[in-house]
């Protein structure tokens, strides 16, 4: 490349050579040329002189728009000196440039993905409403494929480590009988099921194993290695493209582009009409890469990142570089698996688990993050005073969510006038009524009171003495809490109840409809919270 006639040691610019092209073209052939080979710094002190120049050179009110116009090329113009790096371990780290895309879901998104891409697999979308505007400000470096066996398998040898599989005396393994994952003796990242090979990413590894392993990695190439943050993994995932639906896409996954649960696997939601060529893992980078030239950020195995895991922190996560809740029990994974069905290989997907537990869908990826506060900031002397113009990326994820908020205004409008014009149509049903519930008994418990129609037991309607007595003592033999719905002061409520519920005197009635629903935000709150301590550990 041609020498710019610019030091950075003395701050001297040859300007009678540059400008000896011409007023205009001699200052952005230079402002280009350094740009070009990544020397940012000098081109903004190159057009901060030229500002200055005084003299035989009078370019009248020009001068202005040249400023202008190379300003705008610095900004416009990336350093893209470093595309790509091999550290130690031979991991190919790629470039991603900083950007702005759509994050989450919409309504409409999480029902197609129901509709057309579930197939009866045990998932829920909720927690990737609402969908959102995300930017990342700086680039980062990410590996370009996940963490290989043979890579994991060096770290071991280097440290000694033992894995939370190892010390725990197995890992979580998937029990189709019983659906749901179960730990098995004996298994490992060594033997996750399979016999593994050097080439196929590593399973059956925790979070903390993963955090391990990054701290190992930064400590042995001296550079900030890191788990990626949930966005800066959505970011890299789309490829450039903010809207996607898959990271090629939003073409349906065939079993051409991914790694997943298709007809070699024995799950229930498998495509059956899918060959992606393997029954659990695939060798990396099997399959094409996305437009950040990044392999498998769909399928394979699931991903661990950084933040932990809050159902509805998409309602209240900044706009700008978000690093998820400050603190919580979980962590959260992206990408799908080989035991997956094609719902969770959206980019918008998210999974979580316990950071102790390893499960042999479950591996990572690393990233080299350049937030560092000690990383060059190449700005203009205006910068402050100047009038920004948003990038394409930002103007297409605006208008997207602008459209998505009207749409959403408009279906309420029209669910609030379609409902002000139906008709009030009367219904009765029979139910028990309560005559005497003790301080003691189950409904007095529940929070039922004298006069409260029973109306619903366990699903079971039309109820009399006879059914709530045999509906209540299969329940206490089944060890469930069933749901009673009852009616008071023409209001619906809805109580999960212990089994059995005894000690209540009942008469049979019946009660006029309509009734108006209540759900107290802070009794479905408490509900979810039990939820998040009782359920059983999810798949994904």
């Amino acid at each position: 490349q041609d020498e710019v006639p610019v030091s950075t040691r003395n701050s001297q610019v040859n300007w009678e050579k540059i400008l000896g092209e011409g007023p205009f073209d001699g200052v952005v052939n230079s402002v280009k040329k350094l740009v070009s080979q990544g020397r940012r710094m000098e081109a903004r002190r190159l057009v901060d002189g030229f500002q200055k120049i005084q003299g035989p050179m009078e370019l009248g009110d020009s001068s202005d728009f040249i400023v202008e116009v190379l300003d705008a090329l610095i900004d416009l113009t990336e350093d893209k000196s470093i595309e790509a790096f091999v550290n130690p371990l031979g991991m190919r780290m790629v470039r991603v440039p900083s950007g702005s895309f759509v994050m989450g879901s919409s309504e409409s998104d999480i029902a197609w993905a129901m509709a057309t891409l579930a197939q009866d697999q045990p998932i829920s979308l909720e927690n990737e409403y609402p969908f959102h505007k995300v930017r990342i400000p700086r680039p980062f470096f990410i590996s370009q494929t996940e963490v290989t066996v043979e890579q994991f398998r060096a770290f071991v040898d280097a440290t000694g480590y033992r894995t939370d599989a190892e010390e725990a005396g197995g890992g979580q393994i998937f029990n189709t009988r019983a659906n749901r994952f179960e730990q098995k003796d004996g298994s490992s990242w060594k033997n996750p099921g399979w016999a593994v090979s050097p080439n196929e990413p590593v399973a059956m590894v925790s979070y903390d194993d993963a955090q391990a392993f990054v701290e190992w990695l930064s400590a042995k190439d001296r550079l900030p290695y890191k788990l990626p943050t949930e966005a800066q993994w959505e970011h890299a995932a789309r490829g450039g493209v903010p809207m996607a639906q898959f990271p090629w896409g939003d073409g349906v996954p065939d079993g051409q582009r991914a790694n997943y649960a298709d007809r070699n696997t024995d799950f229930e939601w498998r495509d059956r009409d899918a060959d992606d060529g393997y029954k659990n893992v695939a060798p990396v980078g099997s399959y094409s890469a996305n437009g950040f030239g990044l392999y498998d950020m769909a399928g394979n195995v699931i991903e661990w990142v950084r933040d932990h895991y809050l159902e509805d922190y998409y309602r209240f996560t900044p706009e700008v570089d978000p690093e998820g809740p400050g603190h919580g029990e979980n962590r959260v994974t992206k990408g799908g698996d080989w035991a997956s069905g094609a719902t969770s290989l959206r980019c918008a997907f998210r999974g979580w688990s316990r950071p102790d537990l390893a499960f042999n869908n479950a591996g990572f990826r690393v990233i080299v993050d350049l937030s560092s506060p000690q990383h060059p900031f190449h700005l203009a002397e205006n910068f402050l005073s100047r009038e920004w113009v948003p990038g394409p990326d930002q103007r297409a994820v605006a208008e997207a969510v602008a459209k998505e908020k009207e749409r959403q205004a408009k279906t309420e409008a029209a669910s609030r006038k379609t409902a002000a014009r139906k008709p009030v149509v009367e219904f009765t049903v029979r139910g028990l009524v309560v005559l005497e519930a003790p301080a003691k008994s189950d409904a007095a418990k529940a929070g039922m009171l004298k006069g409260d129609v029973i109306i619903e037991y366990n699903g079971i309607t039309d109820l009399t003495a006879e059914t709530l007595t045999e509906a209540a003592t299969a329940a206490k033999r089944e060890k469930i809490r069933p749901v009673l719905v009852f009616v008071r002061d023409g209001v619906e409520y809805s109580v999960r109840v212990g089994p059995g519920f005894s000690g209540m005197t009942v008469s049979e009635t019946v009660v006029k409809g309509p009734f108006k629903k209540n759900v107290p935000a802070q009794d479905k709150q408490r509900e979810q919270e039990r939820n998040r301590r009782t359920r059983p550990e999810q798949w994904t």
